[in-house]
């Protein structure tokens, strides 16, 4: 998609974008977009209705958010609202945005005490064998932890969880442990 805004004459008012998809995520994709191309509005449009996945859109520039749960009609209503009023969150993203209120808006996802290890092993730069036998554990198990990681937080790439769980203080890096 990049590619394609690079080469085009003419850029597009609004674009539309998922977060998990293949090659460059929505995380980078909009951080690309929002720096190269500030004026293209961005509506999210993704199964990841966490909170976290979508108050980090926001805070990246999305001017936007629907569940693919939701009903498709509401996207053109959510691309005229966007151009006109310059933003639109649907019922469904705005419920989860402020639920647990008093809380604010980036609430950082309760992880069992093994997801929190296995972010603290993969910031060790252990791969999924090394985190198996240090837990004493599969490597299945610890696949499906890391796939429910994943789903809390709306991060798929492993790059993504390690930066998340450094930036929201989930690990110590200083720790000499391994």
């Amino acid at each position: 998609m990049i590619d394609k805004l690079e080469k085009s004459s003419r850029l597009p008012d609004i674009c539309i974008l998922d977060i998990g998809m293949p090659g460059m995520d929505g995380y980078k994709t909009i951080k690309v977009l929002s720096k190269k191309w500030p004026t293209i509005r961005v509506l999210v449009f993704s199964q990841f209705c966490q909170k976290y996945a979508i108050c980090t859109m926001i805070k990246m520039g999305a001017k936007g958010f629907i569940s693919k749960e939701e009903n498709i009609d509401i996207l053109a209503d959510a691309l005229i609202n966007i151009k006109e009023m310059g933003y639109y969150y649907s019922p469904k993203a705005t419920k989860e945005m402020f639920s647990e209120s008093g809380k604010g808006l980036f609430i950082i996802p309760d992880f069992t005490p093994v997801e929190k290890e296995i972010l603290s092993l993969m910031c060790r730069d252990l791969g999924y064998n090394e985190i198996a036998q240090k837990l004493y554990k599969s490597i299945h198990t610890i696949e499906k932890h890391k796939q429910n990681i994943s789903k809390k937080i709306g991060i798929y790439s492993r790059e993504g969880l390690i930066l998340f769980a450094i930036k929201n203080e989930l690990v110590n890096i200083t720790d000499n442990e391994a």
